[in-house]
């Protein structure tokens, strides 16, 4: 396995290795071993040599991207890796920490070096570090200590770059493309910053090669498009990898391209600069597929990801639905409130801890979200002393005085009441469970039952990155639904309170 890479690397120099492959990056079930398995034959037969293991759905490379592979994982990972090699194709590990990671914590870091060395043991030699459709924004600690996301996503890229050998390195930015730079492509400090920040090659190791940028282009007529890379690696100051991103609707399977004109061409091309691999103005080539090996059968895909203030609309939409489908309130009452459902269920979340809501979408349209806070005390005293204020100036008590639906009277009463948010809970749970969560889902989306397991899982991972030790959650003895979901992620009942609410809660282990 190590000659066949080593000849591989002797053709050229590293820095100017001719990339060419398929990126396995789309949100959807990832695809089989035997489906990668005919991929890289038929990428050998292609002249291709790169395949990027990046599936957005496969949870251990995104969502719970501290978690350590098993034994049973690690062997199929190994067995994937020897056939890329026997296929003269070099396999690059992907991963993707930016949706939740906490860049300042050295522990977060470790975790990574971690789970890192498992996959760099099974034989990868190539790494490829991701940091897109992440939210570009840092944490208080992190801001403290990086000037932004993209000088946070370098440090990051660079540690792990010199901790493991200076191995083949790809790093893809937040702004990975013209059309999502901010607020142009030469202004964008996390367009800047990479390039002038990431690690060249160790001083007089002139064979090691240099962490590649990213660049991932949407399709322009040929010149455009190559005159937009270009622009990117004089930019950048390196030479980038040039690639189809591809958008809806889904494209054709690669089982179809035989008879596909797009996918066709796209060969034909990549087989013209192939042979011109010696042209110095040459820009190494991915594609990305976006799309399930075989033809796709017409079914939704979901994607869980963090909360960002463009979802705020949207979200509001699925609160207002929410009350609406379980009778909380009057729907024609409501009108006049549009944004009251959202206020009386998470805005104190939106509000007080918006990096701890997760969102659960399909094809844009938002179908669930969970919601928490790391100490729910602390939480609890916020909403009262800050968050509740705040609404009751949004929404006067003189309100209570006309004529309201008493639905409405009800929601707009509880922002002028004295009672805290939720109730209030014995202190031994506050000290063993000291985060707290909450839920909701359509009923199609609860029905499909790896959903609230996935979509409760990356925000309980999320509270367990930040150091909670235990969540609880307080639920209505009525919600059936609901209780199942949680119990079924370990939550066991701890109490009854007078008005009927059940709390559950579960401890959560930290990672070693």
């Amino acid at each position: 396995m190590s000659e066949t890479l080593s000849t591989d690397s002797e053709r050229c120099s590293p820095e100017h290795t001719f990339y060419c492959g398929v990126v396995e990056g789309f949100y959807g079930k990832p695809w089989s071993f035997s489906q990668r398995k005919e991929l890289f034959r038929r990428m050998k037969r292609w002249s291709m040599n790169t395949y990027v293991y990046a599936p957005k759905d496969d949870s251990k490379h995104r969502l719970h991207w501290r978690e350590t592979y098993t034994q049973e994982e690690l062997s199929h990972l190994r067995c994937l890796i020897q056939q890329a090699y026997e296929n003269d194709i070099l396999f690059v590990y992907a991963i993707s920490p930016g949706l939740d990671m906490h860049y300042s914590k050295l522990e977060e870091i470790e975790l990574l070096k971690r789970k890192i060395k498992q996959v760099t043991d099974v034989g990868c030699q190539a790494l490829a570090f991701l940091f897109d459709d992440i939210e570009a924004e840092l944490c208080s600690e992190d801001k403290e200590k990086f000037a932004s996301p993209a000088h946070a996503h370098v440090f990051v890229t660079n540690e792990l770059y010199e901790c493991f050998g200076h191995p083949t390195c790809f790093f893809c930015p937040t702004e990975y493309c013209t059309t999502r730079a901010v607020p142009s492509l030469s202004q964008s400090a996390t367009r800047t910053t990479p390039p002038s920040a990431l690690r060249t090659r160790p001083e007089g190791n002139r064979h090691a090669p240099p962490v590649r940028l990213a660049a991932i282009q949407r399709l322009l007529s040929p010149n455009e498009e190559r005159a937009a890379v270009e622009r990117v690696a004089a930019e950048g100051r390196r030479l980038p990898l040039h690639g189809e991103h591809r958008v809806q609707p889904v494209p054709p399977s690669l089982q179809q391209c035989q008879s596909q004109p797009r996918l066709r061409s796209l060969r034909t091309r990549l087989r013209l600069e192939i042979d011109h691999r010696a042209s110095p103005r040459l820009l190494p080539i991915m594609s990305a597929p976006g799309a399930p090996f075989a033809r796709p059968i017409a079914v939704p895909v979901f994607t869980i990801r963090p909360y960002m203030q463009s979802d705020h609309d949207v979200l509001r939409e699925f609160c207002e639905k929410h009350f609406l489908s379980h009778a909380l309130v009057d729907g024609e009452a409501l009108i006049s409130f549009p944004s009251l459902a959202i206020d009386s269920s998470i805005g104190d979340y939106i509000a007080l801890s918006s990096d701890l809501i997760f969102v659960l979408d399909t094809t844009g349209q938002l179908c669930g979200y969970a919601c928490g806070a790391l100490n729910a005390q602390q939480h609890r005293t916020g909403a009262q002393s800050t968050w509740k204020p705040q609404m009751a100036v949004k929404y006067p008590a003189g309100l209570l005085d006309s004529e309201l639906h008493p639905s409405i009277k009800i929601l707009i009463e509880a922002f002028h009441s004295d009672r805290g948010r939720g109730p209030l809970l014995p202190e031994d749970i506050y000290e063993q469970y000291p985060s707290i969560v909450t839920m909701a889902m359509t009923q199609e989306s609860l029905n499909l039952a790896y959903l609230p397991f996935s979509l409760l899982s990356a925000l309980i991972n999320c509270l367990r990155g930040q150091g909670s030790h235990g969540v609880h959650t307080v639920l209505s003895a009525e919600n059936r639904v609901l209780h199942e979901c949680f119990t079924s992620q370990g939550f066991t009942e701890l109490m009854r309170t007078a008005d009927g609410a059940v709390i559950l809660g579960r401890s959560i282990e930290r990672f070693p």
